[in-house]
C-alpha cells in the first residue's frame, strides 16, 4: 500500500466519522430538543391542572360562603319576622296581658338565644371544617408541588449524566482520530 491509498484512507476515514460526528450531535440535538419539548408539556400540563384544581376549589369555596350567607340571612330574616310579630302582638294586648306577654316573651327570647347558639356553634364548626379542608387542599398542592419539583431534579440530573456520558465518548472518539493521524503521520 502507497502513501497516496494511505491518504485517501486516511482521508476517507475523517470524512466517515465526520460524517457519523455530524448526524451523531444531530441525533443528540434532536433527542434533547424532544425532551425538552416533552419537558416544557408536562410543566404546562401540570400547571393547568394545579390552575383548575385551584380555579375549582376557590368555586367551591365562594360557592359555600355564599350558601351560608344565604343561610344566615334567611334565619336572621325569619327570626326579624319572628320578632316583629311578636311585637305587634305585645303592641296589642299589652294593657290586658302584660304579665302574660313578658313571660312569653321571656321563653321566646330564650328559644331565640338557643337557636342562635346552635346556628353560631354550627357556622364556628362549619368554618373550623372549611379551614380544615383548606388545609388538607394546601398540603396535597404542597406535596404535588415537592413531587413534580423532584421528577425536574430527577429529569435534569438523568440528561446531565447522560450528556456527560456522550461527551466522554465524543472525547474518547478525538483522541482516537488524534492518535490514528498522528500514527500516519
Amino acid at each position: 500500500m502507497t502513501d497516496d491509498d494511505l491518504k485517501r484512507l486516511l482521508d476517507g476515514m475523517r470524512q466517515e466519522n465526520a460524517a457519523a460526528h455530524v448526524e451523531t450531535r444531530g441525533h443528540f440535538d434532536s433527542k434533547t430538543e424532544e425532551t425538552r419539548g416533552h419537558f416544557d408539556s408536562k410543566v404546562a400540563e401540570t400547571r393547568g391542572h394545579f390552575d383548575s384544581k385551584t380555579e375549582e376549589t376557590r368555586g367551591y369555596f365562594d360557592s359555600k360562603t355564599e350558601e351560608i350567607r344565604r343561610h344566615v340571612d334567611s334565619k336572621a330574616e325569619e327570626t326579624q319576622r319572628h320578632f316583629d310579630s311578636k311585637a305587634e302582638e305585645t303592641q296589642r294586648h299589652f294593657d290586658s296581658k302584660a304579665e302574660e306577654t313578658r313571660r312569653h316573651f321571656e321563653i321566646v327570647a330564650e328559644h331565640l338565644d338557643t337557636k342562635i347558639e346552635l346556628l353560631a356553634e354550627g357556622v364556628l364548626q362549619l368554618g373550623q371544617k372549611l379551614d380544615r379542608e383548606a388545609a388538607d387542599i394546601r398540603d396535597e398542592m404542597r406535596r404535588g408541588f415537592a413531587d413534580t419539583q423532584a421528577m425536574i431534579k430527577f429529569s435534569h440530573s438523568e440528561l446531565d449524566r447522560r450528556v456527560r456520558a456522550l461527551e466522554h465518548m465524543l472525547a474518547d472518539l478525538q483522541a482516537r482520530i488524534e492518535r490514528l493521524e498522528a500514527a500516519t503521520n
